[in-house]
């Protein structure tokens, strides 16, 4: 069986801290929709950089109730089935690339350029800019914030898939599968100018390209 995922962003809302699952366009298989410049990451990215911070969780169909801190039933926002807590600029936002080719999201990644994503709980940091320049790289905030490090289901990531015999990516000696899931439940914002110098950069640790 398939495991399916969707991002979900806790926000301050109204003086109110709340939870909704972001859409996912006919549901995602990990290594499907969850490449680091489609709309589901590139929207979620929008989102943090609108709030000025927020938490983001990859929320398998698989996760039991209350495997995260801030956590809703999956799946309560399909295409134009908007969840009733998506703010108006949210539902906007899902309009312009629900009317938007897949090839033609470059609008909107391109304001992201020269991003860092920027977990400040745990003092690290990933540059956007090498994921966005190379094509089928996996999400870094999806590995980042996925609950498992084991596969839940077809099409999902598992560490077995990157080294040994399947060459599903391309060699990353500098890997590191012990940071998956570590910014789980941890608030995350963007930066566009010089980071503190005792944050660490942990962008080639979590770097994946796939074989495409």
């Amino acid at each position: 069986m398939g495991a399916y995922y969707e991002y979900q962003i806790t926000r301050r809302v109204d003086n109110k801290v709340q939870t909704v699952g972001l859409p996912v366009w006919g549901g995602l298989k990990f290594l499907e929709g969850f490449h680091s410049g489609e709309s589901a990451t590139v929207y979620a990215l929008a989102l943090i950089r609108h709030y000025g911070a927020a938490i983001i969780n990859t929320v398998c169909d698989y996760d039991e109730p209350n495997t995260f801190k801030y956590q809703v039933p999956y799946g309560r926002t399909y295409g134009n089935e908007y969840d009733e807590n998506l703010t108006n600029f949210e539902r906007s936002l899902i309009d312009v690339l629900n009317e938007t080719s897949d090839t033609d999201w470059m609008f909107l990644q391109d304001s992201l350029h020269d991003a860092y994503l920027v977990c400040a709980e745990k003092k690290q940091f990933v540059d956007m800019n090498r994921f966005f320049e190379e094509g089928f790289t996996i999400s870094p905030l999806a590995l980042l914030t996925r609950n498992s490090r084991e596969s839940q289901g077809g099409g999902d990531y598992f560490y077995g898939r990157v080294v040994g015999k399947y060459n599903e990516f391309h060699p990353n000696p500098n890997f590191d599968p012990e940071l998956v899931t570590t910014w789980k439940d941890c608030e995350l914002s963007l930066s566009f100018g010089v980071l503190n110098d005792t944050y660490e950069d942990i962008t080639e640790k979590i770097f994946l390209k796939e074989n495409i």
